[in-house]
């Protein structure tokens, strides 16, 4: 575990390299305990607003045209994610907890393990396993399992309005849950 001194020294150069406030460092790698240091859900002026971010690549902004944010974020997520998994996240705190989890129990069937990836947005919630090739959706208490077939998933998104839509990036291409074999459902 590194010490709070060494992980103020670490957030005060990042602030300084990237050029941004200690408060956005630290609101980000917060956002990294939660998700393990793996994926991070976040809510910063100076980071774009809402986004997001998941360890291969996935990346989304609020300010999603601003291109050299997000690879200030996508560098930042890549030198806090060592650290967000040697330290402990401290208690309460406003923001959900990130990889999907409610209380400290998995919303997920057990036999899906640990998800690859997770997380939540406008009442939907996620959780991606990729040795067991399952992506798991939670839908207003409602879990639905879908078999992934041949697609390896790195990214999401949702589209509102009047239709909202779930699309996740897969290796293929964009895949939306219709797409996929639906395997099982049962209300939480």
């Amino acid at each position: 575990m590194s010490s709070p001194d060494n992980e103020r020294a670490a957030i005060a150069g990042l602030a300084r390299t990237h050029h941004m406030s200690e408060g956005a460092i630290a609101h980000l790698l917060d956002a990294l305990r939660r998700g393990n240091g793996s994926a991070a859900q976040f809510n910063h002026p100076e980071l774009g607003g809402m986004g997001q971010w998941m360890a291969g690549g996935m990346i989304m902004i609020g300010d999603g045209y601003n291109h050299a944010l997000k690879a200030t974020i996508a560098h930042l997520c890549a030198e806090l994610a060592p650290l967000a998994t040697r330290t402990v996240a401290p208690s309460g705190g406003g923001f959900p907890a990130f990889p999907g989890l409610d209380g400290g129990r998995a919303w997920w069937p057990a036999e899906l393990g640990t998800a690859s990836a997770s997380g939540a947005q406008n009442g939907v919630r996620y959780a991606y396993f990729a040795a067991a090739r399952r992506l798991a959706l939670e839908i207003a208490g409602r879990v639905t399992i879908y078999d992934t077939l041949d697609h390896i998933i790195s990214g999401v998104a949702q589209q509102q309005g009047a239709a909202s839509t779930l699309h996740f990036q897969s290796h293929i291409g964009i895949v939306t849950p219709g797409h996929l074999l639906r395997v099982a459902e049962y209300d939480l």
